[in-house]
């Protein structure tokens, strides 16, 4: 309370007391001002010490309990400060940090490295950053990211304050990204599955992991890898259902931190093991699929679920591209936590700047809008965070701005970490000091992408109303309100004939009342209906559209306007027809093919089966049509298709079906024949008759005068007693047989046909086990000079069947050569008779003997026969000089120079060639000459009827001498008696073979006892 002051003594009378009066009346006056003013000014700084008091409180709030661990270290490295994040981070009390050594907070591998990163700091004024790994109070080591800051104080020292971050999460990510990369190109995908599996468990300290594919029906699974317990478990399959697995599936993640036993009882795994959490993921294939899945079962609950679905989202791309051999790694996502920031969120984003542009406060909603941390931009130039268009634009506006104080509305990017921009307005005005200096900027950010965004959607919309594609809006009563220029062109329709009218102007009278009610009850549940209407043109025409109809909905949620494009499919939809018509026709003939036809047989089928009608197919091969090929050329023979084609097509009823299978094939289908199958036998056979009097007819190719027959086989039907293969089939074999008969004939489908087809096939298949399980031997028929002495042998293959017992040559070597089995065959041959060759020459008695091998043609004609032979006696060490190889004479028929240099290439080795059979074939004497050949063979049906048939007596005769002037040997086979050999022997052949001398048999019955040669005859 002011008191009054009293005048220290009495007042002066006079002018000269009067002036004395007045200045200490003054004087008073202007002490009491003074007085008013300290007061005042004393009330001020009271206001202040509070306001100060009050704001040194709400900073040690803030940063007691902000949630960034925080530390100001003193420089002896003692803890001078702390607060409550970062007790909790290392798990101590505070008080337990207090003046503790942060060193001692240090793992002892990187306690070297932060004390010299201390003595630095205390040495300088710049912040440094540094990843230690620090322990806890229970001993537990965890990474973190400190943040050093040296701070100058009013004491001589200064201090050094640190934040901490942790990032085991982050550096058990890192880990896992090092494992994979370690582990990607030293592992095979089992090793890889293994090592993934324990290592999740390790991370994740989980009690079992497996790695699984699914099966193809989604429904089970099948593990890759499985690790319990600290070992490994054997693979197996399970079905998915009732297990957490199942809801895997289909999701990226699935995750029950505790109680799954609860959620899934019928899981016996989870029940057995006592489980208490489960996390788990789907891993899937390129195109979307889920192909396989990664289980992570523990027995307590899960500690760190963000860490165990990270990790999961970080192996699950690798384990999938393992799983479809490493096509492409799928995208890591990571998320981090946002660090709570320590100013209040206003609703729109707010920035202060610098003089320079560096940026000196943002409030929460502006770092939300540019999805960046405090520390990441508090001190950094506001460029770093625009695009290069805004920062020229930055670079023009700022120095105005800072004249003129304010900014009006510039627009700018913001770049945000992932690539994408906010386009914001900018208002705002420069803080001053009193002298009129720059301090600050204050500036109000206004988001305006989505306007942008949706101005950009309203110009595409624009841009695509006036498309190739018609578009048409109406209103809810589906009157037209605007049409764009490809209406017009697709329907003839002006926007000021068809605006004011309804769809129905268009409408082509196609299409039934039912299928506009379809499409409407599409539009009113989903919303849109898309498809094909045939619509009418302005000028009458009409012509398939493409339609798509959506239903614009507003605010309230009921329809307001439709939106129509139309597209015009007549061409597409002509091409589509042309395609289907390639699809199911000949495109020689016009016929259909053989994918229509087989669609028809099948309805054909079910028809006889539901009229219990008898049908028929006749199966149509023209007789030596390759040779026209040949001679005329392949324009001659599809002119010849074309008119067997339009014969056949007189030849059958309306309703029936032709097609041509391919090449000279041809197939008809007669329906509806009588239901008793001789009646419709002889229906059909009436028909082939004809088909064959239509096809024998001459036939005018280019101007010239052609004749073709063909054969024909036919088969009756009945409904699906026989698939419609099985019928092509009994056709087609009736076909040959038709062929075998003599040509231009038909013949009826037979059952034993297919019997002998059947047996031929268990042949083929006993054939192929035979080979497989080596059940073919070599017997040996002895080969004698002229004075009855053994010089060789021919190896006759047999083959000890174990149900069929002693299978005869002629039964299987027809097979073999036809199926191509014939080269393996030989190839064991051979290989045997080398075998026998080195017995052989083991023994000196047995030394000079040759061994004759029956090469097939087909074999012979393998790319690979010469070095096949010459690696066999190399890798045998047979003597090439004592084999003897025996080509038949159809072999000369082909492929002439290649054959003549192959036998060279042998005859160069020591190899020995024989001809077999000569006199039986088509050899020319003029072709013969050029063989490297060292024999021939007469064969045993010359022999045979030497004694009674003349004509056999002279072929033999002439190949004797034939061999004679080109220097051959020659050698006869089937000599089975002594007046054979004598009559021979006076025709001057030298070398003989046949029962006379000796049966086939194992190779020990050639020799006597004794171990010399027999002298046999």
């Amino acid at each position: 309370m002011k008191r009054r002051m009293s005048p220290p003594h009495a007042a002066v009378e006079g002018p000269a007391g009067e002036a004395a009066n007045r200045s200490m009346e003054e004087l008073v006056h202007a002490l009491q001002v003074q007085r008013v003013e300290l007061e005042i000014q004393n009330d001020e700084l009271r206001r202040t010490q509070l306001a100060l008091e009050e704001s040194r409180d709400r900073y040690l709030d803030l940063y007691e309990f902000a949630p960034v661990a925080y530390l100001t270290l003193a420089s002896s490295g003692q803890i001078a400060e702390t607060n409550l994040t970062t007790a909790a981070l290392l798990g101590l009390e505070r008080q337990q940090l207090l003046g503790r050594h942060f060193t001692s907070l240090v793992a002892s591998d990187d306690r070297e490295r932060w004390q010299r990163l201390f003595r630095g700091l205390t040495r300088t004024d710049a912040a440094q950053n540094a990843e230690l790994a620090l322990m806890r109070g229970n001993g537990t080591v965890f990474h973190a990211l400190v943040n050093c800051r040296p701070v100058a104080t009013e004491q001589r020292d200064p201090v050094v304050r640190l934040t901490l971050t942790d990032i085991s999460e982050h550096q058990q990510i890192e880990d896992a990204r090092h494992f994979l990369l370690e582990c990607g190109n030293r592992h095979a995908s089992e090793d890889f599955f293994k090592s993934l599996a324990q290592y999740l468990a390790q991370s994740l300290q989980m009690d079992y992991v497996c790695i699984d594919r699914l099966e193809g029906d989604s429904l089970h699974a099948h593990t890759l890898a499985v690790y319990a317990d600290g070992a490994f478990e054997d693979n197996v399959s399970y079905a998915l259902q009732d297990t957490p697995c199942g809801d895997v599936v289909g999701n990226l993640v699935c995750c029950f931190p505790e109680k799954v036993r609860e959620r899934f009882p019928c899981d016996e795994v989870l029940q057995t093991m006592g489980a208490e959490s489960y996390v788990g993921t789907t891993l899937w294939s390129f195109d979307g699929k889920p192909i396989g899945l990664i289980a992570i079962i523990g027995r307590k609950p899960l500690a760190n679920r963000r860490l165990a679905e990270s990790l999961l989202q970080l192996v699950a791309p690798r384990a999938a591209g393992e799983l479809v051999r490493r096509r492409a790694e799928m995208a890591l996502r990571e998320s981090e936590e946002r660090l709570f920031e320590l100013f209040d969120e206003a609703p729109l984003p707010y920035q202060s700047l610098d003089i320079a542009g560096n940026i000196l406060m943002v409030n929460q909603a502006w770092l939300s809008l540019i999805g960046r941390n405090r520390e990441e931009v508090i001190g950094h130039f506001i460029g770093e965070f625009i695009s290069d268009a805004s920062l020229a634009t930055l670079s023009l506006e700022f120095p105005q701005f800072k004249d003129r104080g304010r900014v009006d509305a510039p627009e700018f990017d913001f770049v945000r970490p992932d690539g994408s921009r906010r386009r914001v307005l900018i208002n705002g005005r420069i803080a001053r000091d009193q002298a009129g200096n720059f301090l600050r900027t204050h500036c109000i950010l206004t988001d305006i992408t989505e306007r942008k965004h949706a101005e950009q959607q309203l110009r595409v919309a624009a841009a695509a109303f006036e498309a190739q594609e018609g578009m048409m809006v109406t209103d809810a009563d589906s009157v037209i309100l605007r049409v764009n220029v490809a209406f017009t062109e697709i329907t003839g329709y002006s926007a000021a004939e068809a605006v004011g009218q309804t769809p129905r102007l268009l409408r082509s009278d196609r299409h039934d009342a039912a299928f506009y009610e379809a499409m409407w009850d599409s539009i009113r549940s989903k919303g849109a209906w898309h498809g094909e209407i045939w619509n009418r043109h302005k000028c009458g025409e009409v012509h398939p559209e493409w339609v798509t109809i959506t239903a614009v909905k507003g605010a309230d949620g009921e329809v307001s306007h439709y939106v129509s494009t139309l597209t015009d499919i007549t061409q597409s939809k002509a091409a589509a027809d042309e395609i289907a018509h390639l699809a199911f026709y000949d495109t020689l003939t016009g016929l259909p093919n053989r994918r229509l036809l087989l669609d028809r047989l099948q309805r054909a089928t079910a028809t006889s089966q539901h009229s219990r009608r008898q049908g028929a197919l006749l199966f149509i091969d023209l007789d030596n049509f390759k040779t026209l090929n040949d001679t005329l050329g392949h324009d001659m023979g599809d002119l010849l298709l074309q008119q067997v084609a339009q014969r056949l097509a007189a030849c059958v009823r309306e309703g029936d079906s032709m097609a041509r299978l391919g090449g000279d094939e041809f197939v008809v289908v007669l329906e509806n024949l009588d239901r008793s199958a001789r009646t419709a036998a002889l229906a059909a056979k009436k028909v082939g008759e004809k088909i064959l009097d239509y096809l024998n007819q001459p036939y005018q190719l280019a101007g010239c005068e052609h004749h073709s027959t063909p054969s024909i086989g036919i088969t009756l039907f009945r409904g699906h007693r026989e698939g419609v293969d099985e019928l092509l089939k009994q056709a087609d074999l009736a076909m040959y047989q038709a062929k075998a008969s003599g040509r231009n004939t038909l013949r009826f489908f037979d059952p034993e046909m297919q019997a002998g087809v059947a047996a031929r096939a268990a042949l083929e298949a006993d054939l192929r086990q035979g080979i497989r399980q080596q059940q073919f031997l070599l017997h040996y028929q002895p080969q004698v000079d002229g004075q009855g002495r053994l010089t060789g042998a021919e190896a006759l293959l047999r083959w000890q069947h174990p149900a069929r017992g002693l299978v005869p040559p002629a039964e299987f070597i027809g097979l073999a050569e036809d199926t191509g089995l014939i080269v393996p065959l030989g190839q064991w041959v051979l290989a045997t008779a080398c075998a026998q060759l080195v017995a052989w020459a083991a023994r000196p008695s047995m030394a000079h003997l040759k061994l004759v091998v029956n090469v097939s043609a087909r074999q012979f004609q393998h790319p690979d026969f010469v070095p096949q032979v010459l690696a066999m006696l190399e890798e045998s060490d047979a003597d090439p000089r004592r084999l003897k190889l025996e080509l038949t004479e159809s072999l000369l028929l082909n492929d002439g120079e290649e054959i003549i240099a192959k036998m060279a290439a042998l005859k160069a080795c020591g190899v020995s060639l024989s001809l077999d059979d000569f006199g039986t074939g088509y050899a020319a004497l003029s072709y013969l000459k050029r063989l490297p050949l060292d024999e021939l063979k007469i064969d045993q049906c010359f022999v045979r009827d030497l004694l009674t048939d003349v004509s056999d007596a002279a072929i033999a005769r002439t190949i004797i001498a034939l061999a004679q002037s080109l220097g051959l040997r020659v050698i006869a086979e089937g000599v089975e008696t002594e007046v054979q050999r004598d009559l021979l022997a006076g025709y001057g052949c030298r070398a003989f073979q046949g029962y006379f001398f000796g049966r086939p048999g194992p190779a020990a019955g050639l020799f006597a006892e004794n171990g010399d040669p027999e002298i046999l005859g």
